[in-house]
């Protein structure tokens, strides 16, 4: 996928994920507008995540695609990118 400035990110496509996750890191580095939030978010085997903020309403294309636009749930640990149900319903 593209992100801001034409970045090329990689992100997983999980249709069983009940939410759109970004690392910390990426949100960081794209310097994207974020709204504090915390909570925790629980993976395989009861593995948890603490999450951090909510991105809203971030533009991307993927592939040559018109753009697209999701919101993220921050994740401050190294995870994969994950556009999951949310997107999907949506486009």
């Amino acid at each position: 996928m593209l992100a801001k400035g034409g970045r090329k990110l990689r992100a997983l496509v999980d249709s069983g994920a009940e939410l759109n996750i970004m690392p910390e890191e990426v949100v960081v580095q794209l310097e994207l507008p974020t709204r504090e939030i915390s909570m925790n978010i629980a993976g395989i085997s009861d593995h948890s995540s603490p999450v951090v903020g909510l991105a809203e309403g971030i533009s991307f294309s993927i592939e040559t695609e018109y753009q697209k636009a999701a919101n993220f749930f921050i994740v401050c640990r190294k995870v994969y990118m994950v556009l999951g149900h949310p997107f999907l319903a949506d486009h």
